[in-house]
């Protein structure tokens, strides 16, 4: 028997679709309404505002990838190499799945910067094993010295370039969407490879 969906959970299909695609300020309500098949009166219901509806889907899924990164980083079983090798892997099939959620932060992060901070998301990577691993390598002359935030800001900056830049990509390129995914791949080995090589690289 197939489980029937959630007026609740159709809202925030509908709006996650639409957020992604054109920006909180871009979206009319009506438009989340005609994509979950409801009137607006039953989205102001259980949301109240177009705001408080945006809020909590941006929340439930940056929480739900930053569970899945903070397990990787608080991995006491995996050394920092192993761990960039993960968190690159993860990050790459997250926007994989999410193509439109890179260039969708960017935008917003620019109108509302207090609400990406209040996330609290950096002071978890700060507190995480991982920053432990990185600060006592770099003590013990294992590491060139880096800041956390060097290294997080580089590796992010490999993997999220590709999808910012698709099209482009694509267009000067002229891959199909089977050659972009290999190329991805690629970027799981050539990504940790680079920032690996440069943190164990000590001759300058």
């Amino acid at each position: 028997m197939k489980e029937e969906v959630s007026t609740e959970d159709k809202i925030k299909a509908a709006a996650k679709k639409i957020f992604f695609k054109k920006g909180l300020e871009g979206t009319k309500t009506r438009e989340i309404a005609q994509e979950a098949n409801i009137n607006i009166a039953l989205l102001n219901y259980y949301y109240r505002s177009k705001q408080n509806l945006f809020e909590e889907i941006f929340r439930e899924a940056i929480q739900l990838f930053y569970e899945r990164m903070g397990a990787i980083f608080n991995d006491e079983m995996l050394t920092l190499e192993g761990k960039i090798y993960a968190l690159v892997r993860e990050d790459v099939e997250m926007l994989r799945s999410n193509p439109l959620l890179p260039a969708f932060i960017f935008s917003e992060v620019k109108k509302k910067p207090d609400f990406f901070v209040s996330l609290g998301l950096h002071e978890r990577v700060r507190g995480s094993h991982f920053s432990q691993q990185l600060t006592e390598g770099i003590a013990q002359g294992k590491y060139r010295a880096i800041t956390l935030e060097h290294l997080i800001a580089s590796m992010a900056g490999m993997i999220v370039f590709p999808f910012l830049n698709k099209p482009l990509f694509m267009e000067l390129k002229g891959r199909t969407d089977e050659e972009f995914d290999l190329f991805l791949e690629e970027r799981k080995q050539i990504v940790p490879e680079i920032l690996i090589s440069y943190l164990t690289n000590l001759s300058k």
